[in-house]
């Protein structure tokens, strides 16, 4: 349980949120929940340590969808290299960016609804990309949803990675990093 506050601080387990959760404005605790709003573009919420292999997962909604979308980061290195899951109303895509430039690794069409809480969860183990979303508070699916192999990064950290269009306010409820020893 946070108490509200300006950027999100440290988190419940003792490590400091790092990138633009620790000095951007549009991050906050509201109401004992993590929200970025009054902003436009892309930022970024991590939490160390780095890690290999490992999992994210959150639940968060959005005030809108149209063009913008709320996903997780794993082996995250700066805001132009890492791996995301996101959900953009939509689809839930797994990207990749590697120095500023962005390639779609595999997405399945899921719907979302602006105001909804979703749960994402997003693992990374050795060359493999998983990653699934279900409304909060239904059964989790059995299966991966979207599953492919890259090898372009082997560790960084984990986090959220948000793109807002103006007016657009993401609330995140929980959060969870672990290690993945398989």
């Amino acid at each position: 349980q946070r108490v509200d506050q300006l950027f999100w601080g440290t988190s419940s387990d003792g490590h400091p949120w790092g990138a633009d959760a620790k000095n951007r404005k549009v991050f906050s605790i509201a109401g004992k929940a993590g929200q970025v709003a009054n902003g436009q573009g892309t930022f970024d919420a991590t939490i160390g340590p780095i890690i290999t292999d490992a999992e994210v997962e959150f639940s968060g909604s959005m005030s809108q969808f149209a063009q913008s979308n709320v996903g997780a980061v794993l082996r995250w290195n700066d805001a132009n290299d890492w791996y995301k899951s996101y959900i953009d109303g939509t689809s839930l895509v797994v990207l990749k960016r590697v120095g500023g430039m962005a390639t779609r690794l595999g997405a399945i069409p899921f719907t979302a609804r602006a105001g909804v809480l979703y749960t994402l969860r997003f693992r990374v183990v050795g060359t493999s990309l998983s990653a699934r979303v279900w409304q909060t508070g239904n059964a989790e699916p059995t299966n991966w949803m979207v599953t492919i192999t890259d090898n372009t990064f082997q560790n960084g950290y984990g986090g959220l990675r948000l793109l807002l269009e103006n007016g657009t306010v993401a609330t995140i409820t929980t959060f969870k990093e672990i290690a993945v020893t398989e």
